[in-house]
């Protein structure tokens, strides 16, 4: 198969509307069009300068256009894109680009200061790039694309290939590479989607009063199946009743769909009407994609002409049935290659690209057949540009980590902006405070919340929280697991433990990384042999399912010979009035090994005492529990995704 994500771009650079946006970034507006031509000019480039299946090419961008362009036209090679963090010093770029014996590095041009600095210790790099006002030892990235051909790039790569090499965060010494394949990430798309569409409000309920959740799981579902918005468009068909089988030869399975209109408005269930006018079964081998795909064409007259054999061709094999009076099936026919066009979904990624959490919801996004992308044109987080981009585009999803989400929050009480445009406001990468979630669905008030949680390892989403309303939020819930992936709770000798017990969470999934890169004896301490992967977290079950956070095991802290979980105290002093942000870390000590101590921030205009700190949590946590020591900072060590980063925090203890 052609590298998938490439295919997708090329399928809409070639069928969507000419000025239908793939990319938004501040003024500059990227069509499908334009960016399919850009990512052949730049793939054809690197092809001829020597780069070929299976090699690896480091790229550093920020969250920009060249980010994507550039993603795509690695993996139209077979290539393997490794994005790296752009915030990298001299020594940490130096080891990931030798980790990965990267042979080309495509770099913006306002890093080329540490660029230069790490070209003597990484031999294998032989070409670099720059994006921008380039220095004399590299070509120009413009240049480059503009001498290139345009034509399309045939590469065969299989599922089992990787599709990226993400390095990890590195909190427990250098990053380690992450292997991820083409299977890995659309085995955990089609669980993302398995888990939204069981989600969606049983047939039996249609003429009950829908709860918050069912109403707006109703809204995101009609965004997920635009191709019934086109049948729904004919009048002949608006008063059909009609049934969806999507079955798949392997993966994740999915409930029948029933879709009506009622009222002027698409109501999608998960289960299937007894009666339906229109009986459709569609067989897909692998992915999701697969059904998305086929509703690009009908948007252009030339799409239209190479559809309908396709569609032949699918009956004929029985991968497309439907079973309807004929007067039906030819509206539907009609309705199919009509170039009507439901709307377009607007996504708003803000957490940098090269962190999974951020790359898996792009990639996920791209599925969709009317999506486009927007980035913040400002490369610092400016909380008033997001809303700003909100009511301008109307965004329908917005992607945020917690200290993002909170900064947002803040600043709607200063300004007014119009958020009701909003049907998914996610978050990822650390958790979600049930104080914060509040806030959320208090200030977006038409917005479903996913919390999504997981790992870089696992491709990365294991367990959603989706809420919808205030009642029904619980602290450091997680949800439950998505469809295709198994969740155990284990105590240290991996035996498995009842609900409500702590241990390790580990996960087997199909979604699972190949690896880590260089490093099989790393690889073997966290995958077992029976497909189990120690995750690291540790938390428990609830009695229905859920899974709840407790922390990391590498940070849990021990004094005495008691055990102290810092997000527990964390939680307790974060509800002080005065205090804005905690972080809780295990401090040396020679007489109880480790005592707990807090670092604080207060909020603007405060001021506080290690004792009241320490008196608050008098009769709130056990006495063990309490911090024995108080630092006030003016802010937290946080990684560019939001991650409160405990080594540095302990090294402020120190200091």
């Amino acid at each position: 198969m052609r590298p998938p994500f490439y295919e997708i771009t090329m399928l809409k650079g070639g069928y969507l509307p000419a000025d239908f946006p793939s990319i938004i970034c501040g003024d500059k507006k990227v069509t499908w069009k334009v960016l399919g031509e850009r990512v052949n000019r730049l793939g054809n480039a690197l092809k001829d300068m020597g780069l070929k299946k299976g090699d690896m090419c480091a790229f550093v961008f920020y969250n920009r256009p060249e980010f994507i362009e550039t993603c795509l036209a690695i993996q139209a090679s077979g290539a393997i894109p490794v994005p790296v963090n752009y915030r990298y010093v001299k020594g940490e770029m130096e080891y990931v680009l030798n980790n990965c014996e990267a042979k080309f590095l495509l770099f913006d041009g306002e890093l080329t200061g540490v660029v230069d600095e790490v070209r003597k210790s990484v031999p294998s790099v032989r070409c670099y790039i720059c994006k921008g006002e380039n220095p004399p030892w590299a070509e120009n990235y413009e240049e480059l694309i503009k001498k290139s051909d345009k034509k399309e790039i045939k590469t065969d790569v299989t599922y089992d290939d990787p599709l990226v090499i993400i390095y990890t965060g590195g909190t427990t010494g250098m990053p380690k590479g992450v292997i991820l394949t083409y299977g890995n990430i659309h085995a955990n798309q089609d669980s993302i989607a398995g888990y939204l569409i069981n989600l969606l409000p049983k047939l039996e309920d249609k003429d009950k009063t829908l709860s918050s959740l069912e109403r707006k799981i109703q809204a995101v579902g009609r965004d997920l199946f635009t191709a019934v918005h086109k049948i729904f468009s004919s009048k002949s068909l608006e008063d059909k009743v009609i049934v969806i089988n999507i079955e798949k030869e392997k993966g994740v399975q999915l409930p029948p769909i029933t879709a009506i209109k009622e009222k002027g408005e698409i109501k999608i269930f998960s289960s299937a009407h007894p009666n339906p006018d229109i009986k459709m079964k569609i067989k897909i081998k692998e992915t999701l994609r697969e059904f998305f795909n086929l509703e690009i064409y009908s948007s252009t007259l030339k799409g239209k002409i190479k559809l309908l054999p396709i569609i032949l061709q699918k009956e004929f094999k029985k991968e497309i049935e439907t079973k309807a009076k004929f007067s039906l099936r030819l509206a539907i026919a009609k309705a199919n290659f009509s170039s009507y066009i439901p709307f377009p979904n607007y996504l708003l990624i803000v957490p940098p690209m090269f962190h999974l959490a951020s790359f898996a919801v792009w990639l996920n996004h791209w599925n969709y057949p009317y999506g486009s992308i927007i980035f913040p044109s400002q490369k610092s987080f400016d909380p008033f540009e997001i809303l700003e981009i909100i009511e301008l585009y109307k965004v329908n999803e917005i992607f945020m980590v917690p200290t993002m989400w909170k900064r947002v929050i803040e600043s709607l009480s200063v300004k007014f902006y119009d958020t009701s445009s909003v049907k998914i406001a996610l978050s990822g990468a650390a958790v979600l405070h049930a104080d914060v979630k509040k806030e959320i669905l208090s200030s977006f008030p038409n917005a479903l919340l996913l919390d999504a949680f997981g790992q870089t390892e696992m491709a990365p989403v294991t367990t959603v929280r989706v809420d919808a309303d205030e009642e029904t939020l619980k602290e450091r819930c997680v949800g439950k697991p998505v469809p295709g992936v198994e969740i155990k709770i284990v105590d240290e000798n991996g035996r498995e433990l009842p609900p409500g017990e702590t241990g390790e969470i580990w996960y087997r999934s199909e979604s699972l990384m190949k690896g880590y890169l260089k490093d099989e004896k790393k690889t073997k301490e966290v995958i077992l042999e029976n497909g189990w992967f120690k995750s690291g977290d540790l938390g428990y079950m609830g009695k229905n399912g859920e899974v709840y956070i407790v922390e990391r095991k590498s940070e849990c802290i021990n004094t005495g010979g008691e055990k102290v979980y810092p997000g527990e105290v964390e939680e307790v002093i974060v509800k002080h009035p005065k205090v804005a942000q905690v972080c809780v870390v295990g401090v040396p000590d020679e007489t109880w090994g480790e005592i707990v101590g807090a670092l604080v921030v207060l909020k603007e205009g405060e001021t506080s005492s290690e004792e009241e700190i320490i008196k608050w949590c008098e009769g709130k946590i056990a006495g063990y529990k309490k911090p024995r020591v108080v630092k006030f900072v003016k802010e937290l060590p946080v990684s560019p995704v939001g991650k409160i980063l405990r080594k540095m925090a302990k090294e402020m203890f120190k200091e």
